[in-house]
Parts: structure tokens; C-alpha cells; sequence
């Protein structure tokens, strides 16, 4: 009969600096919102290379873009 490995882990691990306390998913969160920004303004910066007619072609407008619509 086989007998099942189980292992005790600890609480979620947290890093402590001086005045502040991070859990691993709090640092995931962070990671994942920065990713995000850094495709958004990538984007951005792809679609305002376009001409106001590409734009409209594919249902955009310099407002738009200055507004962070639709370009995730």
C-alpha cells in the first residue's frame, strides 16, 4: 500500500522591509498590474503611429487613444 506524502507549509511567505510587509500574492498582484501597464502604453504607442484613416478603420480616434479606450 502506497502512503501519501504530505508536507506542513507554512503560512503564505512574507517579506518584511522596514515599513512594509508583502505577501507572495500581493506581490503577484503588483507584478501583474505592471505588465498590464506595460502592454497598455506599448500599445498606445503602436496606434499612435497610425493615420486618423487607419484609425477609423479599425473603430478608433485619436480620443481614444488619449483616453486608454479600448486599446488592452
Amino acid at each position: 500500500m502506497m502512503k501519501a506524502i504530505t508536507r506542513a507549509y507554512p503560512t503564505t511567505p512574507v517579506f518584511t522591509l522596514p515599513g512594509l510587509r508583502l505577501s507572495i500574492p500581493a506581490l503577484s498582484g503588483v507584478f501583474r498590474r505592471l505588465e498590464a501597464w506595460r502592454r497598455r502604453r506599448i500599445n498606445r504607442a503602436i496606434l499612435l503611429q497610425l493615420n486618423d484613416d487607419q484609425l477609423r478603420d479599425i473603430g478608433l480616434n485619436r480620443e481614444d487613444i488619449r483616453l486608454g479606450r479600448n486599446i488592452d
